[in-house]
């Protein structure tokens, strides 16, 4: 096959008009996912149950041209295995907003900056609080401190310090074993037991 053919071929091949409609999750409680969905706002589009126990659920964010599918005997995924789905807005505030508005227990929005700009200020500086009172911010300026925060938040982010996840069916899940069983360093115990080696230098 000469080039020519080969790009008339490539090109015949982009006329097809390809979309992703449907992205099938595992969910351990159906019903309790529907309520989650639904919760959020998300059009119901079907429930179809059958006798034989196979039961499909459907929900289409607002504005998505896909979907997502759960239900029972639709998938051999694990439940809560789901990983790296991500939901695409023109307005990320405004997204966390209404979610947590919704009841969505989501974190905070996170803009990393510099890699050596730190500021530190209130736990719960949000938006919701910001229409109430002030918020007073400090940069961390000396570079031993910086280089402590950084060491810390290394620490906390890392795959061996356990952790609460979000699991697709809306159900908070502490992650408390990594690989091979073996058990994680609790983050709060690990920054006492450093203020207490701190103390006796």
């Amino acid at each position: 096959m000469n080039t020519t053919e080969g790009r008339s071929s490539d090109q015949s091949t982009r006329k097809a008009d390809l979309k992703l409609e449907v992205v099938v999750i595992s969910v351990s409680d159906v019903d309790r996912a529907k309520q989650f969905y639904g919760n959020l706002g998300w059009r119901l589009d079907a429930d179809f149950p059958f006798e034989n126990g196979f039961r499909v659920v459907q929900f289409t964010p607002p504005g998505s041209g896909g979907s997502v599918q759960f239900g029972t005997k639709i998938t051999s995924a694990a439940p809560g295995s789901a990983q790296g789905t991500y939901l695409v807005v023109s307005d990320i505030e405004e997204a966390h907003a209404e979610l947590v508005g919704r009841g969505v227990p989501a974190s905070g929005v996170f803009h990393f900056g510099a890699a050596d700009d730190y500021w530190i200020g209130s736990a719960d500086m949000m938006h919701r609080n910001l229409d109430r009172r002030i918020e007073a911010l400090v940069r961390v300026g000396h570079p031993d401190d910086r280089a402590t925060l950084r060491r810390m938040l290394d620490h906390a982010f890392s795959d061996q310090v356990s952790a609460w996840e979000l699991r697709s069916d809306g159900r908070w899940e502490r992650r408390t074993t990594g690989a091979e069983d073996v058990r994680l360093s609790d983050y709060q115990h690990d920054l006492m037991a450093e203020a207490v080696r701190r103390g006796h230098r």
